[in-house]
This record gives C-alpha cells, sequence and structure tokens, in this order.
C-alpha cells in the first residue's frame, strides 16, 4: 500500500489500540536520506536505530561489508533487541562508534508498550517476523542525492554513491522489501 506520513501515523495508532502484543514494535526501513530518523524522532517513544549496529572494520582498517545487509551487524541486533523485545523484562543494547571502531556506552529499555525500529535493513528477512508493522520509507534518487549532499557534504556524498546506496539497493531487491512492507510512504510529496 502506498500512503503518505498521515496513513503512517495512522496504522501505528491503529496497530498500537489493536494489538495484544506489547511491546507493539514498529520497523521503519527505507532508502538514506528519505526521512526515517526524522519520523521516528517525530513518534516520541522508544526509537532504535539500525545505524548503532555497524560491524567494525577489518584488521586492514577497510569497512566489512556482507552483500545484502551492508555494514550492519545483523548478529548483534538479534541477540541484543530481537531477542528481547517480548521478555517483558528490561534490556540494554550497545551503540556502536563509528570513529572509535567501538560500542562506546549502552542503552537500556524499560519495558515499553511501543517500540520503533529505524533504519535500512530493519526489515531484513534474517531478523525473522519480529516486527508487528513495517513501513518503508521512499525517495527519488534524484532527491536523495540532493539530501545527502546537503546533510553530508558532497565529498561525503560519493560515499553514499559508491558503497552505501548500492548495497541498500541489492536488499531491497533481495528480500522485496517494499513488498514485504505495510506501507511505503514516499516523502517527496
Amino acid at each position: 500500500m502506498i500512503g503518505s506520513i498521515n496513513k503512517a501515523i495512522e496504522l501505528i495508532n491503529k496497530g498500537l489500540s489493536e494489538s495484544q502484543k506489547k511491546p507493539f514494535v514498529v520497523a521503519i526501513d527505507g532508502r538514506c536520506a528519505s526521512g526515517k530518523t526524522t519520523f521516528a524522532a517525530s513518534l516520541g517513544e522508544t526509537v532504535i536505530h539500525t545505524d548503532d549496529f555497524f560491524r567494525p572494520r577489518n584488521k586492514d582498517g577497510k569497512l566489512s561489508m556482507s552483500e545484502y545487509s551492508g555494514n550492519f551487524d545483523i548478529e548483534r541486533f538479534k541477540k541484543e533487541v530481537v531477542s528481547n523485545l517480548r521478555s517483558n523484562r528490561s534490556f540494554e543494547y550497545g551503540i556502536f562508534d563509528c570513529k572509535t571502531q567501538k560500542i562506546e556506552k549502552y542503552v537500556k529499555i524499560e519495558n515499553p508498550d511501543f517500540i520503533v525500529i529505524e533504519g535500512t535493513y530493519s526489515a531484513h528477512d534474517d531478523l525473522g517476523d519480529y516486527a508487528d508493522l513495517i513501513i518503508f520509507f521512499d525517495v527519488s534518487a534524484e532527491e536523495q542525492k540532493r539530501r545527502i549532499i546537503a546533510r553530508n557534504g558532497e565529498e561525503n556524498a560519493k560515499n553514499f554513491e559508491n558503497i552505501w546506496i548500492p548495497a541498500e539497493e541489492r536488499y531491497f531487491e533481495k528480500y522485496q522489501i517494499i513488498k514485504k512492507s505495510n506501507l511505503t510512504v514516499n516523502t517527496e510529496v
């Protein structure tokens, strides 16, 4: 289904009111610079970012990339987050710092009624069916590039063009993320 930000909020509210599961979990996946983080922050709830689960660089200093999950550490995410979501107890997860290449701090989650998992790879098949609702944020290639340059600068935009966007597109295609999403939101409208 294709819809707007308002439709996404409507689906979330409906899920919250009808679901018996606690916490109600929403995965917000999508293209970089499509507005996922901004939307997740606007919900004012517990938000866990997939960007906090990068893999450290290898011993040669190169990115540790997987063909269909980029440098997202799926195993750590499953262990620290997915396995604890429905445990009815508090849990902690580590936030990976790309500058120091290690986990610098931990965040404690204390039995919320609603959790948002925000970021590309949040609907990855290897994570199972942990999310109650999947929303895909979309943006055209032209608008994506404009936003990335505005946010990250012209030089860093090259890394997105050469590394991050191709990795995301392989993942979206392999796992048919748009098709498996409950709603696709184009953030240009």
